[in-house]
């Protein structure tokens, strides 16, 4: 087991931090602006990264009639989410990249940081049906956040990339998305990307 799977074998640890500001409001401020701009509901989602489906639970009773996948690479987190079983969700213990099929929206909520840009932005663009939307928050440069990626360095041995908007951006603009891009919160420097393929 390498540290990174470690890392995540202890969803229920890494999911109470979370709960102590400032993490708690960064967190319900990323979900208030994925569940704003999704509309029109999409007739299938994938979320990229669900954890132990906080976002998901949002979603499936916001969309009541999308049907739903949520992957996750911890099966642990995997195993939790499932606890809690809603009519229009399938969950998977999967990696991004592992995927194939198409849907009309893609969700990954402060996941791309732990991928490399390019690549991930070109597999989500292969995921995407015509017309199809991808919903993706990332966090910039800022002094909590230079912090955080430190500490998840150390407790998982893998890297955090804070990516700049324009960067963001650009990767789209590059694989033939149109962008927007709308500020969440300030203080953690996080922003909303809507890529439409």
């Amino acid at each position: 087991m390498t540290l990174r799977d470690r890392y995540y074998a202890y969803p229920h640890l890494r999911e109470l931090a979370f709960l102590f500001p400032p993490l708690f409001g960064w967190r319900k401020a990323a979900i208030k602006a994925i569940l704003q701009v999704l509309q029109p509901p999409p007739k299938s989602l994938l979320e990229v990264g669900c954890g132990t489906g906080i976002l998901t639970r949002r979603l499936a009773h916001r969309l009541p009639e999308t049907q739903i996948t949520a992957i996750d690479a911890s099966p642990a987190m995997i195993q939790i989410a499932q606890r809690t079983p809603l009519p229009n969700v399938r969950y998977l213990p999967r990696r991004l990249e592992d995927m194939e099929g198409t849907y009309d929206a893609l969700v990954a909520m402060h996941v791309l940081p732990l991928l490399p840009l390019t690549p991930t932005l070109n597999k989500v663009r292969d995921l995407l049906a015509p017309q199809g939307r991808a919903f993706l928050t990332f966090t910039s440069e800022r002094l909590l956040t230079r912090l955080h990626r430190r500490f998840y360095r150390i407790a998982s041995g893998s890297i955090l990339t804070l990516y700049p908007p324009r960067r963001v951006r650009q990767a789209g603009l590059e694989l033939g998305f149109s962008v927007h891009i709308f500020l969440i919160h300030p203080g953690e420097g996080s922003y909303l990307v809507v890529l439409r393929k």
